[in-house]
């Protein structure tokens, strides 16, 4: 294992556009601090200073550049509770390794989601926590946003659960079974829905069912999840080491050492992005529709964002998520233009589809 201090050097990679988090991002961030406080959402003290400190809730603000105040308090608050829940029960606390208590805690937690009008358990502060939340998704969003905030949610608990089960019998997953891990972990289902949610963009049923959507909605994800691997790597090889990392997948898969891994991550990021952007023209080109336009554009806003929070974050920048610690990568930033014209499928089947959805 390579010492945690040592820094992981990251190649630039393809992140066309300039991204800009929201202007109101830090005031929204320290009312999301008083919501934890108000809620608890912490097991001691020292990891209520990480939260605080590792721009946990800050990242809502990175993936919307505009928005109401009241929407942009949605993405912040669910960020704090979806990085204090995901520490407590699904990555470092007592139920990452045991997929029963985690699925009973999940499952309260969703009921809850779905009961709004009433309180299951006023001394389950992470439901309590929640109800708040679906409450003001209720107010201020579209009724299919609330609908799909709610399955969301199903989807991210449902996969953490397989992946407790993972670590629990000490199984890590191939490429193609990680990628539709990742897809899902870390409250992706949930973070995808934001720009459409805090921009106010009116989607439809037919629109989120569309093949090419859904591709997008993908590739959103998950360049950006398989970059925030790269950039938390040192965090969680030293936190927890449970082989659930892209670039530790990548590695075992083609049997490489780590700065050969990272080459083959980054070609892939790079890949990725240049099919992600290429459908999304297309998309926007052939539809002649300012909503997919909107919606198309607000994605890309959300990767780009999302990428730069991935590098300036405190919570992946230093060892311990709060600046005492020496930094555990250093980066080389982003490219405007894709460094290869290489256009073909990778190689991984369970993503392979997103080459085969056509912009017609």
């Amino acid at each position: 294992m390579s010492d945690p201090t040592d820094l992981l050097h990251i190649p630039a990679v393809y992140c066309p556009g300039k991204p800009t988090p929201h202007p109101l991002t830090r005031e929204a961030e320290q009312q999301s601090i008083a919501y934890m406080d108000k809620y608890q959402l912490f097991w001691d003290e020292a990891q209520r200073e990480r939260l605080v400190h590792g721009d946990s809730a800050a990242v809502g603000g990175y993936l919307v550049p505009d928005g109401t105040p009241e929407r942009l308090q949605l993405a912040t608050d669910m960020s704090m509770w979806a990085f204090a829940w995901d520490d407590e029960f699904c990555d470092e606390g007592p139920t990452r390794d045991k997929p029963m208590e985690l699925a009973d805690a999940a499952y309260r937690i969703q009921r809850a989601m779905e009961s709004v009008e009433v309180v299951l358990d006023p001394n389950d502060r992470y439901a309590m926590a929640w109800r708040d939340l679906m409450l003001r998704v209720t107010r201020y969003c579209a009724p299919l946003d609330a609908a799909l905030w709610v399955e969301g949610a199903r989807s991210w608990f449902f996969t953490e659960i397989l992946k407790a089960c993972n670590v629990r019998r000490g199984l890590t997953p191939d490429l193609s079974t990680y990628m539709v891990i990742r897809v899902a972990t870390g409250a992706t289902p949930l973070y995808s829905l934001l720009p459409q949610m805090v921009r106010a963009i009116p989607v439809t049923p037919a629109m989120i069912a569309d093949r090419r959507i859904c591709a997008i909605r993908e590739m959103s994800a998950l360049t950006m999840n398989c970059y925030s691997d790269l950039c938390s790597y040192r965090k969680e090889r030293h936190r927890t080491g449970d082989g659930h990392n892209f670039l530790d997948v990548v590695r075992r898969e083609y049997a490489l050492d780590e700065a050969d891994g990272v080459l083959v991550a980054v070609d892939y990021i790079n890949r990725m992005m240049h099919r992600y952007h290429t459908l999304g023209e297309q998309v926007v080109r052939d539809c002649h529709d300012p909503v997919v336009e909107r919606y198309v554009t607000s994605m890309w806003n959300y990767t780009a964002g999302g990428m730069l929070w991935c590098r300036e974050s405190r919570r992946y920048r230093f060892l311990d998520g709060m600046t005492t610690d020496p930094e555990t990568f250093l980066d080389a930033g982003f490219l405007d233009a894709p460094p290869s014209d290489d256009t073909s499928p990778l190689p991984i089947p369970s993503i392979s589809w997103w080459w085969h959805v056509s912009s017609a």
